[in-house]
């Protein structure tokens, strides 16, 4: 489930279960954050997503990764200031830059700038 919480504490929403067309959206949801245009990113590693809700918690977009060896892996997820989703996938040694909807911008760094498990 997912608390939403005001800045004093307080519960404001709770929302048990996120399911599109009888279909789960998370299958191990690990890392959250909220962007500017107040969409919440969530990272599920073994569900390969970053998953893109709106502050209404409607589903703006899904991102499963570019086409690898490996299965994208999402871990770390924050936002920049412009709205825009960064995304660690260790697995491929990449760091994501994806739009404020979860569309692929491009790879911020790779294995080629010598990052490693990321």
């Amino acid at each position: 489930c997912l608390l939403e919480f005001s800045q004093r504490g307080d519960l404001l929403q709770r929302v048990e279960s996120f399911q599109v067309d009888d279909k789960k959206l998370f299958t191990a949801p690990r890392y959250i954050c909220v962007n500017i245009n107040g969409n919440i990113c969530v990272s599920d590693q073994h569900g390969h997503a970053v998953v893109i809700f709106n502050k209404d918690f409607k589903l703006i977009g899904r991102y499963e990764g570019q086409s690898n060896s490996h299965p994208f892996r999402p871990r770390g997820i924050c936002c920049d200031r412009f709205g825009r989703i960064i995304v660690t996938d260790g697995d491929n040694h990449k760091i994501h830059l994806l739009s404020h909807s979860g569309e692929f911008v491009r790879y911020i760094l790779s294995e080629e700038d010598s990052l490693r498990n990321p």
